[in-house]
């Protein structure tokens, strides 16, 4: 299908409003919405979203729908060679944000819902407070099966801590962050566990894992550049129409969390021994993202360039943060914060190291939904390509791109916006490498 700006890249299929009453049937209103806003994260194991449509024919009072009710959505790709269905998803009603009438035209009534994936909204009605032993991923899969219809958990199944745990009175999906935060990879690269918008599986991922993956528009990236209009259509759909670059480089922030050079201690209170762990972003962090392909050696995330006389700011022990662990609890298994060596506990700061490494340099941009309406993992957790051209060059400049902002991004979050003038998609995105490409 040839690119169109005038083209709309979806179609609601269906939204239905299903009453909690069970002798009303659901009310079809695809014709009445006017907004829906669909928000991903790559923190949050859930969508929500924010619903706007048109109440002409008294459905909200004489169906009696409020918060807890059911939403139904459906869309479908306007391809005219797929027109395949990308979203198929159900909501509950979080809350109602406004009703409001406009004195021009009594008969009809403009409706906001704050919406929620329904699997959070019905954790919520659930306690967990019970034991639970193996991987991390195994562990979800059991509270899943119990708690949430056996939703499946997509895992990279990279995880290498096993232990014991009691989940401390949370709810399912509370629970199963708990156990996320707790998990790295043998290298020390931290999970996250989310949910997209063109499945229903909860997805859980090591920060390695998705930063190796190929970006999906490695050929043609989507790109600020005014000379894109009048080229061909993909370049044409892939300008960036909007993008923030704000609050980055915020070096002081690692210092005083002591993820540059630190000192961290671990009071294993059983043993009355006291572990130390003489932390190097340099020698700990910066080296292996180099080895493992995700940062530039020309033009690392963090420098050795910083400091202070001859002393490197890594070199400096700048904090000295301490905390006691449980330990010895169960005979046979680890507690949640248990550790059995010091290589245990670095990699737990190097997880917390590459998390907020990974945050300095964030990238906000807004581009067509044209490339997103399709079952591709186009989205959170997807590797996207972003092209700044330079502000100033000649012909002796051997660089075309703006090297800071350019590169391969990882794509933090993304508000979908479906509107009767068109889609698009705002994604948040944190930067693979300080470099850009040929």
């Amino acid at each position: 299908m040839a690119f169109s700006e005038n083209r709309t890249p979806f179609s609601f299929e269906s939204i239905q409003l299903v009453s909690s009453h069970e002798k009303k049937i659901p009310f079809e209103i695809s014709g009445l919405v006017t907004d829906l806003d669909v928000f991903e994260h790559l923190d949050k194991p859930y969508l929500t979203a924010m619903m706007v449509f048109q109440d002409t024919r008294n459905i909200v009072n004489g169906g009696n729908i409020r918060g807890g009710d059911t939403v139904k959505v459906k869309i479908r790709n306007n391809d005219d060679t797929s027109g395949s269905m990308f979203v198929d998803k159900s909501f509950r009603i979080d809350k109602v944000i406004s009703s409001t009438r406009m004195e021009q035209n009594e008969n009809s009534e403009s409706v906001v819902f704050h919406l929620i994936e329904n699997h959070w909204y019905e954790s919520n009605l659930y306690n967990v407070n019970k034991s639970y032993s193996g991987s991390t991923t195994e562990i979800l899969s059991k509270i899943s099966s119990e708690y949430l219809s056996n939703r499946k958990i997509e895992s990279s199944k990279t995880d290498i801590q096993r232990f014991k745990v009691i989940v401390p009175n949370l709810t399912p999906i509370e629970s199963m962050s708990w156990l996320k935060n707790r998990s790295t990879t043998d290298g020390g690269y931290p999970f996250y566990l989310f949910s997209t918008l063109v499945d229903n599986d909860l997805h859980f991922k090591d920060l390695k894992t998705m930063m190796s993956e190929k970006p999906w528009n490695e050929v043609i990236p989507h790109s600020f550049a005014a000379s894109n209009q009048g080229s061909g259509e993909v370049e044409m759909r892939r300008t960036i129409k909007t993008y923030s670059h704000k609050n980055s480089d915020n070096l002081l922030t690692l210092i005083n969390k002591g993820l540059i050079g630190a000192k961290h201690q671990y009071l294993n209170v059983t043993k009355n021994i006291l572990d130390e762990v003489k932390f190097d972003i340099q020698k700990d962090v910066i080296t292996a993202l180099n080895r493992d392909g995700i940062s530039n050696e020309d033009r690392p995330l963090y420098s050795e360039d910083f400091k202070i006389g001859e002393d490197s700011f890594n070199k400096i022990e700048s904090r000295l943060i301490s905390q006691v662990n449980a330990t010895s609890a169960y005979p046979k298994d680890k507690s949640y914060s248990e550790s059995d060596t010091v290589g245990e506990y670095r990699r737990d700061i190097i997880s917390r190291t590459v998390l907020n490494l990974m945050q300095s340099s964030p990238m906000t941009i807004t581009v067509n939904g044209f490339d997103f309406a399709n079952k591709n993992y186009n989205s959170v957790g997807s590797v996207m390509r972003i092209a700044f051209l330079l502000t100033s060059y000649n012909e002796n400049t051997s660089k075309t791109f703006d090297g800071k902002k350019s590169g391969d991004y990882l794509v933090y979050s993304a508000k979908h916006s479906f509107k009767s003038e068109g889609y698009d998609v705002t994604v948040s995105c944190i930067k693979l490498t300080d470099g850009d490409f040929e």
